[in-house]
């Protein structure tokens, strides 16, 4: 991916901004290294971002085990909030932290019209 670092939190910020139950947003690798985030300082985000990607990757398997066609995103609801794991692009993968009453629907229309303009602004190959 090429990109300026301003670029890509500002990007992410306007993904937050679209839903006040998004507490915050994490782009990194397939490999689990973090590129640009929005989360509070007291998260580890190299460690947050391996285990981001392995989630990802067990999500991954386990639907294509279930035969459950192409996989779209991951969703990890919690007492006192929510994860959402999804894959930007062939390289990119996308956490979004939420409150606990975010409304998935709202959101999951947010993800989508930040996947549609993150492969326009940043020519990211699927």
């Amino acid at each position: 991916m090429r990109y300026h670092p301003e670029t890509v939190e500002k990007f992410l910020f306007s993904l937050q901004n679209t839903n006040s139950a998004i507490k915050g947003v994490i782009l990194l690798s397939v490999e689990g290294l973090p590129i640009a985030s929005t989360l509070s300082r007291n998260i580890n985000k190299s460690q947050f971002s391996a285990l981001s990607a392995t989630i990802l990757a067990v999500g991954k398997k386990g639907n294509t085990e279930m035969a459950n066609g192409e996989f779209n995103h991951l969703y990890i609801k919690g007492s006192k909030g929510g994860v959402l794991v999804f894959q930007l692009s062939k390289f990119e993968v996308v956490v979004v932290l939420t409150k606990e009453n975010v409304n998935l629907e709202t959101l999951l229309k947010s993800v989508n019209n930040f996947q549609y303009e993150g492969h326009a602004l940043f020519h990211l190959e699927k």
